[in-house]
């Protein structure tokens, strides 16, 4: 067990999600909903694509440092509302001196 203690504000800050979107939720009309509604509001973060065959089959959104315009849960929350499967990873950043 580690002797650090965090506060709820400390935890959220070091907290990245990587959102995978499949090939199902990459060609549906909600997918097209939340691109609008991301560039409309001026959302920004980094993102990746995994190819097969020269088609894309995952798509990945990197909602971390280069997130800019809204928390992640405000981009989940527009995947969900416009019915767009996905999974999210969660990873926990830990400080340079541990």
């Amino acid at each position: 067990m580690s002797n650090s203690s965090h506060n709820i504000e400390t935890f959220d800050k070091e907290l990245s999600y990587e959102v995978r979107i499949g090939v199902d939720g990459l060609v549906s009309t909600g997918m097209d909903a939340v691109n609008a509604i991301l560039q409309e509001r001026g959302i920004t973060f980094d993102t990746g694509v995994a190819i097969n065959d020269g088609k894309p089959i995952m798509r990945s959104w990197f909602l971390d440092w280069s997130l800019a315009g809204a928390t992640p849960q405000t981009v989940m929350s527009l995947l969900k509302e416009n019915d767009v499967p996905f999974e999210v990873l969660i990873d926990i950043e830990k400080e340079e001196d541990e």
